[in-house]
């Protein structure tokens, strides 16, 4: 669309009322649209006689980065008019109420009418991008603020760093429960550089978090159960409750792992029994990994190369010949589904009852101790 032609805006106003006109008739009025706003081109709208009128008006004359900066806050204004007139709050995400030029947020007084509440949804927390200051600069600037940190809640992520875990991976590799649970939304340190790191003054404008799920790699329901549970539940989490350790800082502090035990205790006996016994929810189950952990979680399954008969090895000693290729799986509580595969090859023969030799002891083979992805880093 074209905001440099009063037919947008038009199209715009008619669209917004007749969704109000649903809304209406369904009881639920509609109080907030999203426009997005995010990843316009350096060259929108740059070959338009139409935008090139209203730069020449304006008298910019500049860069093309910096036209498109221009054309984007005068539709910004003519939005937030609209949005007054049709008692509606309005919601961007983040880049769509950035001012290019400066990098800043754009004036909120000056571009919306004071009737109008502003929410901004906030991706940016690569922290190679060095965006990790617009949480708190939206927030001082007075706009509602809406945390949706790509590294942490975004459930098109994988769980896993592995080819064949669904997902994009362009935020951060893999998204596991626990990331998602310690991933603080809101801290200063964890999402700006020394640099560009403003004190959040204005509290009260950060108003929530959102978990998205982008549909690009999505094919079928069962998908959308993959990718957001179990995760979901540690936004949930994150979004109503503050531990113990969270104010005393640092990467490991007191209380952090004992919190994180007792979460995923309650996710094991509380909510997977009701995801898959009241909801049929096909929630994501991890291969399996090794490591030495008191709680358990879920059952390991193993097999031999060119063998389809199935051993349940959560709580067996195993002895392989060497050059022996086995392969594992994670199942689920009544062993109506399983994980992919992991493959390991058996360089020796042993019995695999201690896992802290597994580094140390070159007599040892392999070490089970297994956790499906919900109870990993």
């Amino acid at each position: 669309m074209n905001p440099c032609v009063d037919s947008m805006y038009t199209f715009v106003q008619t669209v917004v009322e007749n969704l109000q006109a649903y809304h209406e008739e369904a009881g639920q009025p509609l109080n907030i649209i999203h426009l997005a706003g995010d990843e316009v081109p350096e060259s929108a709208w740059t070959n338009s006689p139409a935008c090139e009128k209203i730069i020449s008006t304006l008298g910019v004359d500049a860069t093309n980065q910096d036209k498109v900066n221009t054309i984007r806050i005068e539709m910004t204004k003519k939005l937030g008019i609209m949005a007054g007139e049709l008692n509606v709050s309005l919601a961007f995400w983040e880049d769509g109420l950035i001012n290019k030029t400066s990098t800043l947020p754009m004036d909120r007084d000056l571009v919306f009418p004071a009737n109008v509440t502003v929410y901004s949804w906030i991706w940016q927390t690569v922290w190679e991008w060095w965006g990790g200051d617009r949480a708190f600069n939206m927030a001082n600037s007075g706009y509602k603020v809406v945390m949706a940190p790509a590294t942490r809640y975004y459930m098109d992520h994988p769980h896993e760093p592995h080819p064949r875990e669904r997902g994009y991976y362009w935020a951060v590799r893999s998204t596991s429960l626990r990331r998602t649970l310690y991933g603080n939304p809101v801290t200063q340190k964890q999402w700006c550089t020394p640099e560009k790191c403003p004190e959040l003054v204005n509290k009260e404008n950060i108003v929530g978090v959102e978990a998205p799920l982008f549909g690009e790699t999505i094919q079928t329901a069962d998908n959308i159960d993959n990718n957001v549970y179990p995760r979901l539940l540690a936004v949930a989490e994150r979004s109503w409750s503050e531990a113990s350790w969270e104010k005393l800082g640092g990467e490991n502090p007191p209380g952090l792992q004992e919190d994180f035990d007792l979460f995923r205790q309650s996710v094991e006996m509380f909510e997977v029994p009701a995801l898959e016994k009241i909801h049929s929810v096909k929630y994501h189950l991890s291969p399996p990994g090794a490591s030495v952990v008191e709680f358990k979680g879920q059952g390991v399954l193993v097999r031999e190369e060119g063998s389809d008969q199935l051993t349940d090895a959560t709580d067996l000693t195993l002895e392989y010949t060497k050059g022996t290729q086995v392969y594992f799986r994670t199942r689920n509580n009544d062993a109506s589904r399983h994980s992919y595969e992991i493959p390991y090859y058996v360089p020796g023969k042993s019995k695999t009852t201690n896992p802290a030799n597994h580094a140390t002891n070159p007599g040892v083979a392999l070490a089970l101790v297994f956790l499906p992805t919900f109870y990993m880093m």
